[in-house]
């Protein structure tokens, strides 16, 4: 019961809610469930909630009437809503209760309405798993397809480089014969400059030996200056083809400049192809590291699964049916996934990736990393811990083991002296007060045997008839006489005075014993507090006595012998009851001793599961019947 619940509710309802959880005899009887029901009405009517009181260890009243084999208590509370698979602090439902406890029948009806074992929730835990599984699958599939993706984008962007790298190459000869082909063209232009040049030099000269024969020939006058315009003529078109020649040897300038900032600008496409290639090839072994880490993973994934395979090979058929479909789609997905790591081995090795996506990825593995080295301290921590508390666990066992011995141990001390000392005052009161009757009846033997002298004169002529009576009275209860008795009476053995004392040893019969022999078991030990009463009770004893003795006849003889013939009996009655007590006693303490015992043995075994429970449960170790 939960503390919200323990203060709302008064301090008679929660008494009435731990007398029902404790309250053994209760559940053990075969016909309480009207009165457990009517209890439950009771709570009800009080604000208690039926479903969710729980004692200490976290019991439900499910788990205390599957505990119990109560079904119709059991229906009843799943009427009122109770959880089926609610755990305790053992991590046991109400299933595994019925279950370990032979309650076939009950756990049956609890499957029915939906319990599940503790196994069962495992199972449900390792389905997820593979759900689990099959997800990083497809993530893994789809990181495979999108690797894939950029691989093709890769090869796209390598075969667009390489094509725009021939073209530069093509375009670099033709730029090369070009600056070739016009390198010719200037050596001609300027052949045909000098030429030229020549020409005009030798018209200078020809235009001055025309000058010179102007002079001379006025008829040649005309002819000069005709060949003077046609040597402007000539000379412009001169200046013209040079002017046109200035005008290629230009553009060839301009065109080799061209080309040369062409060359330069191979190169520098050809430098950045190279360094290009050599982070692909950087980024391929990067690729083929984690290609091998993927199939590492791959591989010990695949080893794990065979091994939940051959745990889960034990288990019932739907189970098996169910982990061979499970383990065939995981072969099926294992060889796809294979033969796409082929694939992407045989593709990988011309793989270029741009450099912000492998800082991308670097990243996100450092992230990775730092991730797991975390999670590795904290299992170590959580190690240490668990370790600590086994420690822990296993020194508070040996603790509780040797002081259930030493209890035991003290304990069966104290009931022996009890025991014993029992006896001896049982003992020593049975002696005195046998001590103290035979003491009596050594006195009324005096008397009588006085009564018989003084009475015998008298009668002398007709025989008395009490000592035949006497005779058969004390016939079968006459015990041998000892030296120091009277030869004469007979009757009784002569007992000493000695005072009332304690006892050396127990004694087991009531036979009378010589003066000797009560000499023998009178020990030293005084007990003040019964002395007193057995002294007054002798003296007593004495005095009534003495009064019967004055005008003692036969009928009163008889009627002392049998009212000790009763006491005697009564005595044997006496020790017999005792006995047969203390032999209950006896029986019941070994009893208690025993449930002692095995309430310890189950707690220190529950706390041992505790411990064990700490490490996440293996499917192989469940079984129908958990230990408890």
């Amino acid at each position: 019961m939960s503390s919200k619940q323990q203060s709302e509710l008064d301090a008679a309802t929660q008494e009435k809610i731990i007398d029902l959880f404790d309250n053994e005899a209760i559940w053990d009887a075969d016909d309480t469930d009207g009165y457990i029901i009517q209890i439950f009405h009771e709570l009800k009517a009080a604000g208690a909630k039926i479903a969710t009181l729980k004692d200490q260890g976290w019991n439900t009243l499910l788990h205390t009437a599957s505990l119990w084999n109560r079904s119709k208590i059991m229906e009843e509370l799943i009427r009122r809503g109770a959880p089926l698979n609610e755990k305790n602090k053992n991590g046991h439902t109400p299933l595994d209760l019925a279950m370990h406890w032979g309650h076939f029948e009950m756990g049956q009806q609890l499957r029915h309405y939906g319990g599940k074992h503790t196994c069962e929730k495992e199972r449900d835990i390792a389905i997820s798993q593979r759900d689990l599984a099959q997800q990083q699958l497809k993530n893994c599939e789809l990181e495979y397809e999108h690797a894939v993706g950029s691989l093709k984008r890769a090869k796209q962007e390598r075969e667009q480089l390489r094509i725009e790298r021939d073209r530069l190459v093509v375009l670099r000869a033709q730029v090369v014969e070009d600056c070739a082909s016009l390198a010719n063209q200037v050596e001609d232009f300027r052949s045909a400059v000098v030429s030229l040049t020549k020409e005009r030099d030798a018209l200078h000269i020809q235009n001055a030996h025309l000058q010179s024969e102007l002079v001379c020939e006025q008829t040649a006058r005309n002819n000069a200056v005709q060949s003077w315009k046609m040597a402007e003529k000539v000379i412009a078109e001169l200046q013209q083809i040079q002017e046109e020649c200035r005008e290629r040897e230009e553009e060839a300038l301009r065109l080799r400049n061209e080309a040369i900032h062409d060359r330069d600008v191979a190169r520098e496409r050809a430098k950045e192809a190279q360094l290009d290639q050599g982070i692909a090839k950087q980024n391929q072994m990067e690729l083929e590291r984690e290609r091998d880490q993927a199939i590492e993973r791959l591989l010990q994934n695949e080893s794990e699964v065979t091994h939940d395979k051959e745990k889960w090979r034990k288990l019932m058929a739907k189970i098996e049916l169910e982990r061979r479909n499970i383990q065939i789609e995981i072969d099926r997905q294992t060889e796809i996934l294979r033969c796409e790591n082929e694939k992407l081995e045989k593709t990988v090795t011309t793989l270029t990736v741009s450099n912000t996506r492998q800082n991308a990825d670097i990243e996100r593995s450092q992230l990775t990393i730092l991730t797991m080295e975390r999670q590795l301290g904290r299992y170590k921590q959580e190690l240490g811990t668990v370790t600590e508390q086994n420690t822990k666990l296993k020194e508070q066992v040996g603790a509780l083991l040797e002081e259930r011995r030493l209890e035991y141990k003290s304990w069966r001390t104290q009931l022996e002296i009890k025991m014993q000392q029992e006896f001896s005052d049982d003992l020593k009161r049975i002696l005195e007060a046998v001590i103290t009757t035979w003491k009596a009846l050594q006195t009324c033997q005096q008397h009588m045997s006085t009564l018989n002298v003084t009475t015998a004169q008298p009668r002398a002529s007709s025989p008395s008839r009490t000592p035949a009576i006497m005779s058969s009275i004390f016939q079968n209860q006459r015990p041998h006489t000892s030296a120091t008795g009277s030869g004469n009476s007979g009757f009784l053995p002569f007992i000493q005075e000695a005072p009332a004392t304690g006892l050396k040893g127990s004694i087991s019969t009531s036979v009378l014993s010589e003066p000797s022999q009560l000499s023998d078991i009178v020990s030293d030990a005084v007990l003040t507090d019964r002395e007193q009463a057995i002294v007054d009770h002798r003296a007593q004893a004495e005095a009534a006595l003495k009064d019967l003795s004055i005008g003692m006849t036969s009928e009163q003889i008889v009627q002392l012998c049998t009212f000790v013939q009763t006491f005697v009996g009564d005595v044997t009655a006496y020790i017999s009851a005792n006995l047969q007590r203390l032999r209950r006693r006896a029986h019941a303490q070994d009893k208690i001793i025993e449930r002692k015992g095995e309430l310890i043995q189950r707690f220190t075994h529950h706390r041992e599961e505790k411990a064990k429970r700490q490490s996440p449960a293996r499917f192989r170790d469940c079984s129908v019947r958990p230990l408890l």
